[in-house]
């Protein structure tokens, strides 16, 4: 857990050291099946995120999304429907960078988290505020203690939508 402030930030935690009982209980962290629901051929990959074309999904446990986040998870595990956005937050005062994810599964639109500030800064950098940007969950991760981290990996348009979007 990352302490910034008085706010709590949780994410995928480093692969810990493991200890002789978990290694004599031959725990380990392992990738869950799920399936992607990549939205089409106009989008692609974030350019040059990072090899794997993924990153973590930032909860704050004082907004709630830990519990906001555990119907999500259990969807995306069971290879239920569902259905997630970002929404840029110009007016977050922790970060005008900030992009939430949200789950519209129920149509209710319940923030479930937010990308790392890495990877909002560096869509912020690179293009206008209304380029439209989207995601998918690319890997689900169960942890040796049971606890389930979503991976995800930001969309933006194919280069010939987003030219336009583009700054310097």
């Amino acid at each position: 857990m990352i302490f910034k402030g008085k706010r709590s930030v949780s994410s995928e935690p480093e692969k810990p050291e493991r200890s002789k009982r978990q290694n004599d209980e031959n725990k380990q962290w392992r990738d869950l099946d799920i399936e992607w629901r990549h939205p089409g051929a106009d989008w692609v990959y974030l350019p040059k995120l990072d090899k794997d074309n993924e990153c973590k999904l930032v909860t704050i446990r004082d907004l709630g999304h830990r519990e906001a986040v555990k119907p999500l998870i259990e969807r995306v595990t069971k290879k239920r429907d569902y259905s997630i956005s970002l929404e840029r937050e110009p007016t977050n005062r922790h970060d005008p960078n900030a992009i939430q994810v949200m789950d519209n599964t129920d149509g209710s639109g319940v923030a479930v988290g937010y990308l790392p500030k890495e990877v909002s800064a560096a869509i912020a950098k690179r293009y206008s505020a209304d380029m439209p940007i989207s995601v998918i969950v690319k890997r689900a991760i169960e942890a040796p203690e049971g606890d389930i981290y979503l991976r995800l990996a930001p969309l933006v348009p194919k280069k010939s939508l987003r030219k336009q979007h583009e700054l310097g």
